[in-house]
């Protein structure tokens, strides 16, 4: 546990880096592909969602460190149900495409406020370190991980957009809406 700050601290800033990486591959993918404003603003919406979300997920391994798992499970129970909540109203008022999205990135941003004051308060805070030997380690680790999680998420996602060209807004509500209690 005294290793905690550091560590938390070290995989925090391999985090940002590579958010950094993927958002400049991102934003060459959407030039390269061509894709409308509306798919671009969707894909920044969802890739700032994935980092906020992922973020909350490595402060949440701290609750697992010292096990309160309780604490999880109590924030995944109610930012879905806050995300489906948003949904609904996205839905009752017919608010579109973008709106669906940004539905998912309000949640996830505020459970990874939420997550980053239970950890900061109740167990450890971060020790923002900048230590190339430990960030190309953690890198190397989790290189084959990312890749998958990746590819689960581009999976999860890409059914909106097809939804989307083939059927429209409303359908991409009404698709995404329980999607979101199962995932």
């Amino acid at each position: 546990r005294a290793a905690g700050p550091e560590a938390l601290g070290t995989a925090l800033v391999t985090r940002w880096l590579i958010f950094g990486f993927v958002v400049l591959l991102l934003l060459g993918m959407m030039t390269v592909l061509g894709l409308s404003a509306l798919e671009k603003q969707a894909m920044l919406i969802v890739t700032v969602s994935q980092f906020m979300i992922s973020s909350a997920q490595l402060y949440g391994t701290v609750f697992k460190a010292y096990e309160r798992m309780e604490f999880d499970t109590a924030l995944t129970f109610v930012f879905q149900a806050l995300e489906l909540g948003f949904l609904m109203v996205v839905i009752h008022w017919d608010w579109g495409f973008l709106a669906v999205f940004a539905t998912g990135a309000a949640a996830d941003s505020l459970r990874f406020l939420t997550t980053v004051v239970l950890c900061r308060g109740f167990f450890i805070k971060p020790k923002i370190v900048l230590d190339l030997r430990k960030i190309w380690m953690f890198v190397q680790d989790a290189f084959l991980l990312g890749i998958a999680l990746l590819l689960f998420q581009i999976t999860t996602r890409v059914n909106v957009f097809f939804l989307d060209a083939l059927r429209g807004h409303a359908e991409v509500s009404f698709f995404y809406a329980p999607r979101a209690l199962l995932l």
